[in-house]
Order: structure tokens, then sequence, then C-alpha cells
């Protein structure tokens, strides 16, 4: 890329303006018609789309990694194990609501299938308990 065009893609990554970016790549105020025809050209160079689509991927990545990695847990180990335990005691239901023939909206609990309870025992773990209620309440 030569000078003017990495200007453009540095005063566009950080407008998100093609018209502005055009007018501060090249430093000459123009009509803003004539501004968006010269950021639509700059933005077919092959090497000026590549880019900006690379910088926008990694800065995508970048923000994701930091949501996931300060996403505080759903739930703690405590409060699962309490879950499990709560499903192999045949404590814990699972209430599916919906419209009935007879009332306008019903509400029908469940206790956890033997299978459901085995499991609860088997394995104590984070995907037990989404199996678990996944299958409870006929989730995918």
């Amino acid at each position: 890329m030569n000078q003017k065009q990495q200007a453009f893609v540095m005063a566009y990554l950080s407008s998100n303006d093609k018209a502005e970016a055009y007018m501060t790549a090249i430093n000459y105020p123009m009509k803003r018609k004539l501004a968006e025809h010269g950021g639509n050209l700059m933005l077919q160079v092959p090497e000026v789309a590549e880019y900006i689509r690379n910088v926008r991927q990694r800065i995508r990545k970048e923000v994701l990694k930091e949501i996931e990695d300060n996403r505080p847990p759903l739930l703690t180990t405590e409060e699962k194990r309490e879950i499990l335990a709560k499903i192999a005691r045949g404590e814990a239901r699972a209430v599916q609501y919906g419209m009935g023939q007879v009332c306008n909206y019903c509400g029908m609990s469940e206790e956890p299938t033997f299978e459901q309870i085995m499991v609860a025992i088997e394995k104590n773990c984070t995907t037990c308990v989404r199996r678990v209620y996944k299958d409870m309440f006929g989730l995918r």
C-alpha cells in the first residue's frame, strides 16, 4: 500500500466514514459526494480492503476473548453440586409452561427420571448439569 492508502485505512478504521477518511488521506477538503466516490474507490483496492478486513477480524477476536475472559461463571462449583444433589435425591422438578385446552396458561411439574438421577450421581461436572437440564426441559 502506498502512503495515501495507509492514511485512508487509518482514518477509515478510526471514523468508519469513507468520505472523511478520503479527505483526511489526501489532505484536501472537497464536496462530500466526491469524497465518498474517492472513498469507494479506495475500498475497492484489494490490499486496502484486505487490510481493513484483517484488522477488524483481529479486533473482533480480541474483544470477544476479553469478554469471555471477564465473564463470571454462571454457577459456582458448589451451586452445581447442590443442583446435582437435588436431582440425585429426586427433589428437583422441571416446570414446563404452556397453553392448555381448558386453562389460559398452565404449568406442569415433572420429577427427574431414573436415568437423570443416575447421571447426576455418576457425574459431578458442569456438562452433567447442562445435560440433565436439557433432558428435563427438552432443550437442544
